[in-house]
């Protein structure tokens, strides 16, 4: 859970419900992040932004098999970005922005891998399969690329995917202020 201006910044959060939460009016920053099979989503932006920030989501690789890898509610979402991510769904949806959160709303310069029945994006409950068509109709991701980012091992040289927490909530972290969580080993 992000609130404030915090940062969350190189985690490894893996087999949650959510992966990562940016929480009411939330104006931090996701980024260097390794998001991976979270069964609802990867990162979950609830009405972030609200109080005229920008939360950037950034540099992040997000590997969804179902769910969303990110997904923008509520009508006090504003001005959410997402740029220069990794976005891997098989059966998911890749950006979901409901209806009512596509104020301000900008997403450019992804890497957009979609394979099996996942879907590019959701957008005001219209889903989008084609990129051209997610570009052209809603006016996303232009420079971004729609291709295999050629992933060599997703567990990496210790064979391990991530973090597990034992209530399912990926990383929680619950302050206020202007602090930045910066690269943070979580253990149980």
């Amino acid at each position: 859970l992000l609130s404030g201006t915090t940062t969350n910044f190189g985690n490894k959060v893996y087999n949650n419900n959510i992966g990562i939460y940016l929480d009411f009016g939330s104006g931090g920053n996701v980024t260097n992040n390794f998001v991976y099979n979270n069964s609802v989503a990867g990162i979950q932006v609830y009405a972030a932004g609200y109080y005229g920030s920008t939360p950037t989501i950034s540099n992040n690789t997000i590997i969804q098999n179902s769910g969303n890898a990110i997904h923008v509610f509520d009508s006090r979402a504003t001005n959410v970005r997402i740029e220069n991510n990794i976005i891997q769904t098989n059966g998911g949806i890749a950006i979901n922005v409901e209806a009512d959160s596509s104020t301000g709303f900008q997403s450019d310069y992804n890497v957009i891998n979609v394979t099996d029945t996942g879907k590019i994006g959701r957008w005001q409950n219209q889903d989008f399969t084609n990129p051209a068509d997610w570009y052209y109709e809603v006016g996303l991701d232009q420079h971004s690329t729609f291709a295999d980012p050629q992933f060599i091992n997703l567990a990496g040289s210790d064979g391990v995917l991530g973090f597990i927490d034992s209530v399912g909530t990926g990383l929680t972290v619950n302050y206020y202020g202007t602090e930045d969580f910066t690269d943070l080993r979580l253990t149980k």
